[in-house]
């Protein structure tokens, strides 16, 4: 069975050589989903709202106040989602709406929670078994974490700075097609 964009590999079998450059990816990861957390605010925005107020002026749609008021990836997404199934009544578009749902309701709904093992792992040395050598560090699910951090077995991920690289570029990725849509839309309200 084919992989998913957001499906874990398999985990490294070697970790990065300094933990700095696990810490340096995660803190890039978390600033990339922080940028598409805006943009998916100004999409939810547009769907509910309209046209953003221009100028220098730093105004915020009552909408964007809004949606930063809900706490957690998912319940905004599920925001999303039903302001634009409301919105499509009114504008209807097939196809804007097949590909807001499965932009929101499939690829951010899975990505945020690569971002939640990102923002929620913590960085540790591994050494082979038995220990002689020092394999690495990666990012893994806190040892408190009992679904992602079973007793016996790997844990649910391993994350070296490039597996980390890859989710900020799928991140990035997100943030221009969100990006996009909302243009999109805003073009079709007109």
């Amino acid at each position: 069975m084919a992989l998913k964009p957001w499906d874990d590999r398999p985990h490294p079998k070697r970790g990065d050589k300094k933990a700095d450059a696990t810490y340096a990816a995660v803190g890039r990861a978390l600033t990339q989903w922080e940028y598409l957390e805006t943009r998916l605010a100004e999409l939810f925005s547009q769907l509910v709202g309209g046209e953003w107020p221009s100028g220098d002026d730093k105004v915020y749609h009552p909408a964007d106040r809004a949606y930063g008021s809900v706490l957690g990836s998912s319940a905004r997404l599920t925001m999303i989602d039903e302001a634009a199934r409301a919105h499509f009544q009114w504008y209807p578009n097939a196809p804007l709406e097949k590909r807001l749902h499965y932009l929101i309701g499939t690829e951010c709904k899975h990505f945020a929670g690569k971002r939640n093992n990102i923002a929620h792992g913590i960085v540790d040395m591994r050494f082979s078994d038995p220990p002689k050598l020092k394999l690495g560090y990666w990012l893994v699910p806190s040892f408190y974490a009992t679904k992602k951090h079973p007793l016996k077995g790997p844990s649910a991920y391993a994350y070296t700075s490039a597996e980390i690289g890859y989710f900020t570029r799928e991140f990035d990725r997100l943030w221009v097609e969100v990006g996009q849509l909302t243009s999109d839309i805003a073009k079709d309200q007109r």
